[in-house]
């Protein structure tokens, strides 16, 4: 569930998709995500890495190529629009008390579902509300976003290696 509106709607204007204009010689498209927050972008942003689009962030506007604008706008038509699928109310669900998860976690937890197209909505305790159908697929992606970050050493190890390489 996204907290951010998205498109001209969030400053009380009319409602309408965002759509890209030509850059540079025309072999790129610019998206300017007027109204979108941070939390928005930073879906958008797993989607792309999901489904490899290359992109660039120029100044809050974001650049792709041309063959990839279909691509594109149908991720952005998801995150303004009525594609994101909802939790029925009828299917079971079951909730998942995530530990170890910070706030960039979950928003790339919440942006590789959204990829994935798999309902889901966050409780007031912070737990994640899934169908209980998708909760194995869920389950993997939590995997992969809490095992995917880097080491957080403090790279005492690494330079202890380094060092003995220079000493011997």
């Amino acid at each position: 569930m996204l907290v951010d509106k998205a498109g001209p709607e969030a400053e009380g204007g009319e409602a309408g998709p965002s759509s890209g204009s030509p850059v540079g010689t025309g072999e790129q498209i610019g998206y300017e995500l007027e109204g979108w927050g941070n939390q928005l972008k930073v879906t958008l942003e797993g989607m792309l890495a999901r489904a490899g689009i290359g992109r660039v962030w120029e100044a809050g506007a974001l650049v792709v190529s041309v063959a990839d604008e279909e691509a594109v706008d149908d991720l952005i038509a998801t995150l303004e629009g009525d594609d994101m699928p909802e939790l029925d109310d009828e299917t079971p669900r079951v909730a998942l008390e995530i530990e170890g998860m910070d706030a960039d976690d979950q928003a790339e937890l919440d942006a590789q579902l959204a990829a994935g197209s798999v309902p889901h909505a966050w409780d007031d305790e912070g737990a994640l509300i899934v169908a209980q159908a998708d909760e194995d697929q869920v389950l993997e992606l939590i995997d992969e976003v809490l095992n995917g970050r880097p080491d957080e050493g403090d790279g005492l190890a690494a330079q202890e290696a380094l060092s003995a390489l220079y000493v011997a």
